[in-house]
């Protein structure tokens, strides 16, 4: 059953937020964080330390309208419904009641398409396949141990490399809420997915991916479109290099991007996560301190399986540097799975100014900002599900397994509204990305006297 909306209050003569009792705020010393959603504005400001997905999600629909971004986050939740029903809220004043946000014919139509797809079934999840892909994902790493039992320490090494790229994706769909109807069964499978096996902090994922999921593909607003000191992806954002060393260095990012970073992304991600659950105590973030000791307990737990696997199977390796190489390149393979999908998805998309949220709706953000990959088994199952990046992205919280009958759906959507769905095969969407760093790294040259300028500037400006 979809959650009811909630009710709205009605107009204060004051025009000032009030609680629930009708007693006027205290004016906040915090930041205000006020959006809208369903027609109202919420003022949530006093609660966005204790948002289960961080506060820098909330902060980036402050004074926009959030409405389909909180029904694609929060699809059948009773609960978060509930709550934003205790919010201090208004109606939204008459001169702004209409916007491009919920207006917009794409808007009504969008509404309508997943009223269908809950109709049909597809938010629902299939437990039998979940028990086949969490048994199936466990099973590579039971046979990456065999191997290695076994004196096949090569083949192990690469079964080793895909568990963790496995592991990844099914850790996903847990922390999407995908796979339960209980957010706690979800939390805690994303725990043994994320955490212990795969070594990536949960509370660290969801803070950078929803924030990612919220503002696609924004400059300034969406994590994964920071990628400086090593790429720019827009021309816009080669202002932001300060060093001669990083401005150096862009002008060779088509170079490395494949054989160098894809490779790397998983001990990238790893020792971000590593840094961010050893200060997780010392985070603002009150839900995040609840789930401080579980990350800590968790992440230690992989490494010391990881690191007690090569302890007791030390003999199984000619010497210490098959060792090292077996650790280091299961590692590469992958980050490089991960990577490849991700980068592929999204990056060779066009990029907006954070300013083009006011006009930009949830679903043409979403739309214009993700590319598919070329349906078929195998790659449906090494991406785990994100060749539907597209359908992924608009329906965050619905099952792997379902995208791909959803899909049917937003094609014929999309073509209704004449929206682009934008999909390619593996080559091309790796072409686009190569020409889109191409491009930027083109212009790096160009930059060099806007840098100088740029710097005199800050320079002066410091004195």
């Amino acid at each position: 059953m979809a959650p009811k909306t909630p009710q709205v209050m009605p107009p204060l003569p004051s025009e000032a937020l009030q609680n629930k009792d009708n007693v006027p705020l205290q004016k906040a010393k915090r930041e205000p964080c006020v959006f809208t959603i369903n027609g109202a504005e919420y003022d949530v400001s006093a609660w966005v330390d204790q948002h289960p997905g961080g506060e820098a999600i909330l902060r980036q629909y402050h004074g926009h309208d959030a409405s389909e971004a909180f029904r694609a986050f929060h699809q059948g939740s009773e609960e978060a419904y509930r709550r934003l029903g205790n919010f201090p809220s208004r109606p939204l004043p008459a001169d702004r009641s209409s916007s491009p946000q919920t207006d917009a014919p794409e808007i009504v139509g969008f509404q309508k398409l997943k009223a269908r797809l809950e109709k049909d079934g597809l938010f629902r999840c299939n437990p039998l396949w979940v028990l086949y892909k969490t048994v199936t994902t466990v099973g590579l790493y039971a046979l990456a141990v065999l191997a290695l039992h076994l004196d096949h320490w090569v083949v192990s090494m690469v079964l080793l490399g895909m568990a963790w790229q496995q592991s990844g994706w099914l850790g996903h769909d847990y922390c999407h809420q995908q796979n339960f109807a209980s957010q706690t069964h979800n939390n805690y499978f994303g725990y043994v997915m994320g955490n212990f096996l795969q070594g990536f902090s949960v509370i660290w994922w969801k803070e950078r991916h929803n924030g990612h999921h919220a503002v696609t593909n924004i400059l300034d607003a969406d994590p994964d479109s920071d990628n400086l000191p090593l790429f720019c992806w827009t021309e816009k954002d080669l202002h932001n290099p300060r060093t001669k060393a990083a401005r150096w260095l862009l002008r060779y990012q088509a170079w490395y991007f494949v054989p160098l970073f894809c490779p790397m992304l998983r001990i990238i991600w790893l020792l971000q996560s590593a840094f961010f659950v050893k200060d997780l105590h010392k985070h603002t973030n009150k839900f995040y301190l609840r789930f401080a000791t579980i990350e800590k307990i968790s992440l230690i737990g992989h490494y010391a399986w990881v690191f007690g696997l090569y302890l007791v199977y030390a003999d199984r390796f000619p010497n210490v540097a098959a060792m090292f190489l077996h650790l280091f390149v299961a590692q590469c393979i992958a980050g490089f799975g991960i990577a490849i999908t991700v980068f592929m998805n999204h990056y060779a998309c066009p990029f907006e100014d954070k300013d083009a949220m006011t006009n930009l709706n949830f679903v043409r953000m979403q739309l214009q900002s993700s590319r598919n990959i070329a349906p078929g088994y195998l790659s449906d199952w090494y991406t785990g599900g994100l060749s539907y990046q597209i359908e992924h992205h608009l329906f965050p919280t619905m099952p792997r397994h379902n995208l791909y009958k959803c899909s049917k759906y937003v094609k014929e959507f999309c073509a209704e509204y004449s929206i682009p769905y934008q999909v390619e095969g593996w080559w091309g969407c790796l072409k686009e990305v190569e020409m889109q760093l191409a491009f930027v790294a083109s212009k790096v040259t160009e930059f060099y006297p806007i840098w100088e300028a740029e710097d005199a500037a800050r320079a002066k400006k410091a004195l």
